[in-house]
Formats: structure tokens, sequence, C-alpha cells
């Protein structure tokens, strides 16, 4: 489970709180079970150890919600800002460039594979990618844990040109 702070720590490269993420560890001999008992993987101090998943099964209950939600029940988003969308988009990889589709129709980015220390190693299996968060967009390296803003001046930093043809 994550918080909603953790990939806003990750964009920044901060350091991550006991609080950001657990892991849990669940049996589930079942399709669709009724209950769910997980059991906390690593130590924190912010979540429970044990955690019990109940499956609303109460037709009254799930009528009530089913209600609730759909004539205009106010939701409450405290973490709206923290919402993005993550697209894996890494297109192509030659010899010297990845290229990552942009937004655009036909238009990829073309990135430097010595721009950044692990270029060189990533795969089209890897969850290369395009995420926008709070209106910024981001060049996702996920199992590099990079982000690279696409401001224009970011993109230079990293010698990241906007293209049409592949190379």
């Amino acid at each position: 489970m994550l918080h909603p702070q953790y990939m806003e720590r990750r964009i920044h490269n901060e350091p991550y709180h006991d609080s950001d993420q657990a892991w849990y560890r669940v049996a589930c001999a079942e399709t669709h079970p009724n209950i769910l008992y997980m059991q906390r993987d690593i130590p924190s101090n912010s979540w429970p150890e044990y955690v019990k998943l109940t499956r609303c099964t109460d037709p009254g209950v799930v009528s009530q919600y089913d209600y609730w939600i759909h004539q205009g029940c106010t939701i409450v988003k405290p973490f709206e800002h923290l919402e993005y969308t993550f697209i894996v988009s890494l297109y192509a990889i030659t010899l010297t460039h990845l290229y990552v589709e942009t937004e655009k129709e036909g238009e990829y980015y073309q990135i430097p594979k010595e721009a950044y220390d692990g270029f060189e190693r990533i795969t089209l299996n890897d969850n290369v990618g395009i995420m926008t968060m709070n209106g910024q967009t981001y060049l996702v390296f996920d199992e590099l844990l990079l982000f690279i803003s696409t401001d224009p001046d970011t993109l230079q930093q990293y010698g990241i040109r906007r293209v049409r043809t592949i190379v």
C-alpha cells in the first residue's frame, strides 16, 4: 500500500518516510474471497501489523453506497493534487538513443543513452513512459527511480530533444 505522497517524494528525489508505504502478504485461495487477512511484511511504526478486509455482501448496504455514489454524493479528495496518470510509452531503442512517445502523435523524446547512468541497460520491457501529475509532465524511468521534468530547461540539461524521426 502506498500513501499518495510516496510518488511526490519519488519525483523530487526526497527520502521516503515510514508512513509512505507498507508491504503486506495475503494468502488468497478463492478467486473472490469475502475476507482477506493481510500481514505486514516490513517493520513500520505507521501501518498496522495486521489488516482484515471484508467484502460487503449485504444487498441493502451495497444499494445504499451505490445510491450515494450515483446521486451526487460529494467525494472529498484530500490528495487530488497528487493524482497522476502514467503511460508506458518507450517506443524504440537504438545504439545511441531511447525514444519515448510524447503526447503528440508521431513525435518522440529522443533521449541520449549517455545522459544518465543506467540508460544503456533500459530494455523495451522496462516501465519507461510519460507521467502527468498536477499539470506537470515527466519522463519516467521506473527501474532507475528517475523522473525528468519535460520543461525545456530540464530537457536541454539532459540533451533530450523532441523529434519526428527515429535514427
